[in-house]
């Protein structure tokens, strides 16, 4: 029933108002919660994206060895960005889990919320999932640390044990929220 191809949403809606009946409160549910999703999902990748030019930044500006406490910085990027990225990243999943347990299941055509996306089998997009977020968000924190902890002798060491102390939690407190979140999206 398209006439525009997938990238045509205009198609799409009809479909749905054909299949759910005009006027009801699912065809008024549908294309709101998918331009949010849409939004959320464009969001979610501007955070990683925007991590990694960070994570760049700080390298370029840290790596000759001059300015060593910008490592300090790392910790405070990707957890910042690290828990966004989570926080739209859930509400994406929520969507998604909304549209295929209590709106599609009115729309008998079997639609694209109820397939499976993508060529990768869903596990090995799962895990390619986990090997992103550890490696974008989570790894930075240990490698900044130890960076520091290597190139800047200090006359208080205490401070910097806090300081470090503190950004290593908030590290492992998004790691755990993370793991729950995967091992949630796993089982579903």
């Amino acid at each position: 029933m398209r006439t525009k191809g997938y990238s045509g949403e205009a198609a799409d809606s009809a479909a749905w108002k054909h299949s759910a009946g005009t006027g009801s409160a699912v065809t008024d549910e549908h294309p709101t919660l998918k331009s949010e999703q849409l939004e959320r999902i464009k969001l979610r990748d501007t955070f990683l994206n925007l991590n990694i030019v960070a994570l760049g930044v700080v390298t370029a500006v840290g790596l000759p060895g001059q300015r060593g406490g910008v490592w300090l910085i790392v910790p405070w990027i990707t957890t910042i960005l690290g828990w966004a990225y989570l926080s739209n990243d859930d509400k994406v999943s929520a969507i998604a889990r909304h549209l295929r347990l209590q709106v599609s299941p009115i729309d008998v055509s079997g639609s694209w919320e109820t397939s499976r996306k993508g060529l990768l089998p869903l596990r090995i997009r799962w895990f390619a999932d986990v090997i992103t977020f550890t490696l974008s968000f989570i790894a930075p924190t240990p490698a900044a640390i130890t960076l520091y902890a290597t190139s800047v002798h200090t006359s208080r060491p205490t401070v910097i044990y806090l300081v470090t102390a503190l950004e290593a939690m908030a590290t492992t407190a998004l790691a755990a929220v993370y793991a729950m979140s995967a091992a949630r999206r796993r089982r579903e």
